[in-house]
Parts: structure tokens; C-alpha cells; sequence
């Protein structure tokens, strides 16, 4: 249920207990853990065999790979910013080739396109494809499918979307009566991408008090609109600014039981183990 960040470029025995303890389903490559393409396959590869040593099971091993500023692997040629991308046969291309450089790298999982309908002022606003909803899905719609081609599976992101929020939405819990438009997703879904991300908002007309990801009324409306067959995954929960809101209890439950199949858990800002052992906690007194 957990796809989660560690510190360092190889399996360390740290690593390894940590697996052995709380078996993850995934891991969250960011560029701490990225160093040149040798040591990459070397480490997705020995993540793969630990991972089957101790569970038996495959790892979800993800990355951003959105192009532009936000490309974890910086070493791969195909780096090409989604607003650059003109028409459905370029993202279709873009989609084939990035996911062909992955996939030798032994990643299996990208969390992009980006489908946020952004204007200039948003925080956004330089990863987004920055196009109307209707070019948004048509090219969300066939980088997708590239990357289908190529054998990697799909995060669409962020539903509903981070459009008309200015600020760093990672600093600071943001809050909004506007619910964005999701045209796009419904066209990008044409694809049928695995995953779908969800945004750490508050849409007030959604759910008062809780952002989309902890409110079961907020993922009720995901499934209304896209399907209940796509996986739903939370964008990173291991965030300040959400602990300055929740407690750690609700940050590691409250996405479960509002039906989030996945939880992303990075260690950036609150420490992994911390996080997991308290929703373990919960998980043993029948709370969750």
C-alpha cells in the first residue's frame, strides 16, 4: 500500500531491515538516489531482488519524469517540457521514447502527465502543458499511450488540479471554493493510464474541512467521473504543511479509509518509519 523514499544510491543493510519490517509496495526514486545509469540499473535491480526476497513481490519503482525542471533522471535524452508539445503524434513519440529510457533503467512506473489546467500566475504554471482542457487530454491522451507502448505504467496528475493556486502548494495547505475543470482527465482516461494522482487540496465545495485526498466525498467524485477500475494514489503525505493541519494519524488513515489505494511516503519533511509505524499502529487496533 506504501510507495515510499530512502535515503542513498544502493541497498544498504539499513534498507534491507527496513524491508524486512515494514515491506513496501513500491519505492519513490528522487534525485538523491540518482547517479549515473550504471548505478541506477544496478539499484532498481537489487531493489527488484530484495523486494521479491522478502515479499515474494514485484516493487512499483516510480519516478517524476515530467520533463522540463521536473526530470528526476537528468541523464535522459528525452527531457522535453509538456508545453512544448505541439500535437497528439509528438506526445505519442515523447510518451514511447521517455518510457523505452525508463524501462532500461528499470523504472516501471512514471508519475506524469502533468494535467493541471494552469494560467501564468499558478505555481504550476511551467509543468503543465499550459493548452486549453480539450488539447490538455488529447496530449495527456497520447504521451500515454507512448509510454504504454514501451511497457511503463501511468500516474495521471493531479486530480482535480492545482490551477488557480499561486503559491508553493507543498508549503502551504491550500484551500479553494473553485473545483477545477477535469475535462481533461476524462479524455486523457481514454488511454486507460493505471494510476491517477490526487491533489492535496481543500475544494470547499467538495468537502469543507478535508483536502480531496482524506475526504471519502472528494474520492467518491473521482470514481463518478473517471471510473472506480483506475488505482488511486495520493501525491507525497511526508509534508510539513500537512502535519501543521492533521495529525500524523489522519495523514497516514485518513486517504485509506476515504478509498486511496496507494499512499506516497517520501521521508522528505517526516521520517518514513515514523510515518508507516503509526498507520501500523492504527492498522493493529482495528482502526483502519
Amino acid at each position: 500500500m506504501f510507495i515510499i523514499g530512502f535515503e542513498g544510491k544502493t541497498v544498504t543493510p539499513q534498507l534491507e531491515e527496513f524491508f524486512r519490517k515494514y515491506k513496501p509496495g513500491g519505492i519513490l526514486l528522487l534525485s538523491k538516489n540518482i547517479e549515473s545509469a550504471e548505478q541506477l540499473k544496478k539499484l532498481t535491480k537489487d531493489l527488484q531482488n530484495l523486494s521479491l526476497r522478502e515479499t515474494g513481490l514485484p516493487l512499483f519503482i516510480t519516478v517524476d519524469q515530467e520533463g522540463g525542471i521536473i526530470s528526476r533522471v537528468d541523464f535522459l535524452q528525452e527531457k522535453t517540457l509538456q508545453s512544448e508539445i505541439e500535437d497528439p503524434n509528438e506526445a505519442y513519440q515523447i510518451g514511447l521514447t521517455r518510457g523505452q529510457e525508463l524501462k532500461e533503467l528499470g523504472i516501471n512506473l512514471n508519475l506524469a502527465p502533468l494535467l493541471d489546467i494552469t494560467e501564468e500566475t499558478d505555481f504550476l504554471f511551467n509543468r503543465s502543458f499550459q493548452k486549453n482542457v480539450a488539447e490538455t487530454g488529447n496530449l495527456a491522451k497520447s504521451l500515454i499511450e507512448g509510454q504504454k507502448t514501451a511497457n511503463i505504467l501511468t500516474a495521471v496528475k493531479h486530480f482535480p488540479g492545482y490551477g488557480g493556486i499561486s503559491f508553493n502548494p507543498e508549503k502551504t495547505l491550500a484551500r479553494t471554493e473553485r473545483l477545477p475543470e477535469i475535462f481533461q482527465f476524462k479524455k486523457a482516461i481514454e488511454a486507460n493510464p493505471e494510476f491517477i494522482m490526487t491533489a492535496n487540496v481543500v475544494y470547499k465545495n467538495l468537502d469543507p474541512n478535508l483536502l480531496f485526498t482524506f475526504s471519502p466525498t472528494a474520492i467518491q467524485f473521482l470514481k463518478n467521473n473517471l471510473g472506480s477500475e483506475i488505482i488511486i494514489i495520493s501525491d507525497d503525505l511526508a509534508q510539513k504543511y500537512l502535519l501543521a493541519n492533521f495529525s500524523l494519524k489522519d495523514i497516514m488513515t485518513k486517504p485509506v479509509q476515504a478509498g486511496v489505494n496507494l499512499l506516497i511516503f517520501s521521508g522528505w519533511e517526516i521520517s518514513v518509519s515514523e510515518g508507516l509505524d503509526v498507520f501500523f499502529d492504527t492498522f493493529k487496533k482495528g482502526e483502519v
